[in-house]
């Protein structure tokens, strides 16, 4: 007998190699409709919904403050790409990038809306919440979920049915097609109307305004007494004088 083949059939043999159901097993690269797979696929059509709504809102950002049309046209780049290479080069480092990125922004999102950006021509005044941040902010929580359903360790991926997989991904998508329609015309609305930035900055303008129609009031007044006084003093100079000129 051959020494290999009593090396094989010891045995031990099965205590020197684990079993693949004992290993995590990472996000799957192939084309195996899995619980994992339709996660990250979901995630990548959130992030390239959400990557053409901030490329949409870069130019109007652009023309109000060049460092912000820069951001945004940054956040888009990244969104697209990230949706492009997440699905083939599956990984935990391309989840665990889309999960602190997103997560980053909807914090920035978060803060810009309560306590107003550090910087910029509206520094310190609260952004008012549209329609478009808001779906680009959703997304971007969508995002955050699928890559880290895809990131969670499991024994194995359970396998989904390719009829059920498919509907999922066709629902899924239209629904972000359609969200992208109000997504990108309020994206490109950003500054043709006139950008609202919360109510700290518009209580000080209508502040400023009601002392100014205030003032404009007294100021009325006072010419009105002014115009009213005049003709009596004028009446009085004719009176006095008149008898003077009888006795003359």
């Amino acid at each position: 007998m051959h020494p290999t083949d009593t090396y094989s059939r010891s045995p031990h043999a099965a205590d020197r190699a684990p079993e693949r159901s004992q290993i995590d097993e990472p996000p799957p690269r192939n084309g195996r409709p899995t619980d994992a797979r339709l996660a990250l696929l979901l995630a990548s059509l959130a992030s390239a919904a959400a990557g053409i709504i901030h490329g949409a809102a870069a130019p109007a950002h652009w023309d109000e403050w060049p460092i912000s049309g820069v951001f945004f046209a940054g956040v888009a780049l990244f969104q697209l790409v990230w949706a492009v290479v997440a699905l083939p080069l599956a990984g935990r480092f391309l989840a665990a990038v889309g999960i602190l990125a997103n997560g980053g922004l909807l914090g920035l999102w978060a803060y810009s809306r309560w306590e107003g950006l550090p910087m910029g021509p509206h520094a310190g005044a609260p952004e008012a919440i549209g329609l478009a941040d808001v779906l680009a902010a959703g997304l971007g929580a969508v995002v955050i979920a699928g890559a880290f359903w895809a990131l969670l360790p499991r024994e194995r991926h359970g396998v989904l049915k390719a009829g059920g997989y498919r509907t999922v991904v066709f629902l899924a998508g239209a629904a972000m097609a359609v969200a992208l329609i109000p997504g990108i015309d309020g994206a490109l609305s950003h500054g043709g109307e006139g950008h609202d930035h919360g109510p700290a900055e518009d209580g000080g303008h209508h502040g400023e305004g009601g002392e100014d129609e205030h003032d404009h009031g007294e100021t009325d007044d006072e010419t009105e007494g002014e115009a009213t006084t005049e003709p009596a003093g004028t009446e009085e100079e004719d009176h006095t004088h008149a008898p003077g000129e009888e006795h003359d």
